[in-house]
């Protein structure tokens, strides 16, 4: 049996964390606004630092992609972390680990027989149930079949 993944590639010390921009609050449509997940990774010395690299995806992307090439070979981050260029990945909102943002792109549906705003919401782990939690006075949840929510 071959080994792991984890065992195949040399031990590296390195800085790594992440954060997400804060987006804005639409009183309008009591949405949360353009918030975007970054990952960060760093060489573990600060005297080893170069100047910082953002790196943006495109299109549907998202950071990952950033990550490592098609058959697993180091990404494009992790080369600039072993130049010395602590860099940081961003997912645009929406996309990747951001949160979706329905001014920019657009709304997804709308359920209708909610008794207030959707606060929270999950689905069972088939996918076939969604729960939606609202906030106001009741706390309500409640259980939609995926496939009776009309479009």
């Amino acid at each position: 049996m071959p080994d792991p993944p984890h065992a195949q590639v040399e031990p590296a010390l390195r800085r790594r964390g992440g954060f997400f921009l804060d987006g804005g609050w639409d009183p309008d449509t009591g949405a949360i606004v353009g918030p975007a997940w970054v990952q960060w990774e760093a060489p573990a010395e600060p005297a080893d630092w170069l100047a910082p690299v953002v790196l943006v995806h495109g299109g549907g992307g998202q950071a990952t992609d950033w990550m490592w090439a098609v058959e697993g070979q180091p990404g494009w981050a992790d080369h600039f972390v072993e130049a010395g260029h602590p860099t940081y990945l961003v997912d645009r909102t929406g996309h990747g680990r951001s949160v979706w943002d329905p001014r920019t792109l657009g709304l997804m549906h709308t359920l209708y027989g909610n008794p207030g705003r959707t606060e929270s919401m999950c689905f069972s782990p088939d996918s076939k149930t969604m729960a939606t939690g609202f906030g106001g006075t009741d706390f309500t949840i409640r259980l939609w079949d995926i496939s009776k929510i009309e479009h």
